[in-house]
């Protein structure tokens, strides 16, 4: 059956018939630019104020046509000029529906007359250009302000779209449009802006997408090798949403090859930086797509086994963009019990080599635009404290023989380091003395550079603990050198003890023993010392 263009028909009757064919493309106008003047068109024609009155007669409008043009279809299936007037009439009473949008107060009235789930069903219309002006009326009433998000009437929409199916029907037509044609390029990326709408307004949307398909259609459009576009980006940007927002997300992404597919989004900026905003954007949406994928165990093996910790090693032996990014992946690929095995393969294939310059050094003045100081020290810090924790005891043993190296320049780092964030922690406690919520000044403390001084002092506790005479000697006289003291770290760590296992979790609880561990072992080094 063939599909009739609706919008070079709302064109005609606008200009003569005989020159709708060629006027747009003339002028370099698109069907959607066409059917934006048809719009305008109609909003000139409704200008009377909504009230309930007029919005259910623009619904009945909406529904008799949408009637009319499935009974015309019906009757004439293989003859599209019998059922061309009333596609026409059906996408303008589509257009009128816009003016919704500006009235939100009236959606329990589209709920009432059952409007959302007309509208679901013409998203698979055999037209796709009714179906992209379906998604575009649910793009604009679901792009609410964010002041509004708790208004109840929101709650009515996104129960209607929810009753409605609204995010399958959605999908269905997404898979079906062609983004070689701008319009459907453009319905694309309305679906898209509808989905993300959609999760705004409630994160339980990002689990119900999941389960409908759309972390599967997502990770397939990022693979697909066509030219960079912004519908690309806006999938990434997307994509890293559901997977914040749903373990089942995680899931789907093992389950589909994910890894190696952003692995090898990711490989073309080893060694370049991306062509401008957009395409920077991209870049960092893919590592934060897999960033978060890593808070799933299987992921972290399958990143191990496609080579992402060589590939992350490449980008920081390169001064690109992308070098911070790499740094942020191999702390999230290192953290936790689970990830012994990445600790230790990260160790094998010379990731010591890498990973101790950027630990004496901070990121450079030009790289700071992505990437703070602080951010660097530390994802810098947290891994070598991960591989410390959970790697084997043969290259635990390299790491600290690292701190020997160099007459010890990698321990007076560390002391440097540890002074000041200790200093900046001593700071922040003086001035946050009004929070009555313990857990709230904690993770307060957290975000302003405890995170770091703890992994710092559990570094310093190892290499003390488990160095050789000469290490632990020389730590400790550059402790006293900075003015710091060996109960300075323990009070660092035991704070980390006592908050650690709050969340539960077996993981959490082996980080805890192992800590408290470490404190007797330094009460004993000090008792030693006295």
């Amino acid at each position: 059956m063939s599909a009739i263009n609706v919008n070079e028909i709302l064109q005609s009757s606008i200009k003569p018939t005989n020159k709708r064919s060629n006027v747009a493309e003339q002028n370099g106008e698109s069907k959607r630019q066409r059917l934006d003047h048809s719009s305008e068109i109609v909003e000139d024609v409704n200008l009377e104020p909504l009230n309930e009155s007029s919005v259910r007669r623009l619904i009945l409008n909406f529904e008799k046509m949408a009637a009319k043009n499935q009974e015309m279809r019906i009757k004439y299936p293989d003859d599209p000029i019998k059922f061309m007037d009333s596609e026409v009439e059906l996408n303008v009473s589509i257009q009128e529906l816009h003016s919704l949008a500006t009235v939100p107060q009236f959606y329990a009235v589209l709920a009432r007359l059952n409007t959302v789930s007309s509208l679901c069903q013409l998203l698979l219309h055999p037209n796709s250009d009714i179906a992209v002006a379906v998604t575009d009326l649910f793009y604009e009433m679901t792009d609410i302000e964010t002041e509004s998000l708790s208004d109840p009437v929101i709650e009515i929409l996104i129960d209607a779209l929810m009753d409605a199916q609204a995010l399958q029907c959605l999908l269905r037509n997404l898979k079906r449009l062609n983004e070689d044609n701008p319009d459907e390029a453009a319905g694309v990326h309305s679906t898209l802006a509808v989905l993300e709408n959609m999760i705004d307004m409630t994160t339980d949307t990002a689990g119900v997408a999941v389960q409908c398909g759309y972390g599967q259609w997502l990770l397939n459009r990022l693979s697909l090798k066509i030219p960079f576009d912004e519908n690309k980006l806006y999938c990434s940007e997307l994509l890293g949403i559901l997977l914040q927002n749903s373990d089942e997300c995680k899931k789907v992404l093992h389950e589909n090859n994910g890894i190696d597919i952003l692995l090898e989004q990711l490989a073309g900026y080893k060694r370049r930086d991306p062509h401008g905003i957009s395409e920077t954007e991209y870049m960092l949406n893919v590592f934060n797509c897999l960033c978060a994928s890593l808070l799933y165990v299987p992921n972290k093996h399958k990143f191990r086994e496609g080579e992402g910790f060589q590939l992350m090693l490449m980008m920081l032996r390169e001064y690109k963009i992308a070098r911070g990014c790499a740094l942020k992946t191999l702390d999230y690929a290192t953290t936790s019990p689970d990830s012994k095995e990445n600790c230790n393969k990260l160790v094998e294939v010379g990731g010591l080599g890498t990973i101790f310059p950027l630990f004496m050094h901070p990121p450079s003045r030009s790289m700071r635009k992505y990437f703070s100081i602080e951010e660097h020290e530390e994802h810098v810090c947290s891994i070598l404290s991960s591989l410390l924790k959970y790697c084997d005891s043969s290259q635990q043993e390299r790491v600290i023989k690292k701190f020997s190296e160099n007459n010890f320049e990698k321990l007076e780092r560390l002391a440097e380091l540890h002074k000041k964030y200790w200093l900046r922690m001593r700071d922040f406690e003086k001035t946050h003395t009004s929070l009555s919520d313990d857990n709230e000044l904690y993770l307060d403390k957290l975000e302003n550079g405890l995170f770091t001084l703890q992994s710092i002092g559990f570094i310093f506790s190892v290499v003390l603990v488990k160095g050789d005479h000469n290490v632990a000697h020389q730590a400790m006289k550059l402790l006293a050198l900075h003015q710091l003291f060996l109960k300075s770290i323990q009070h660092v760590l035991k704070e980390y003890a006592e908050n650690v296992g709050l969340d539960g979790g077996e993981s959490k609880s082996e980080d805890k023993a192992l800590v408290e561990t470490l404190i007797k072992q330094l009460d004993r080094m000090k008792s030693r010392a006295e």
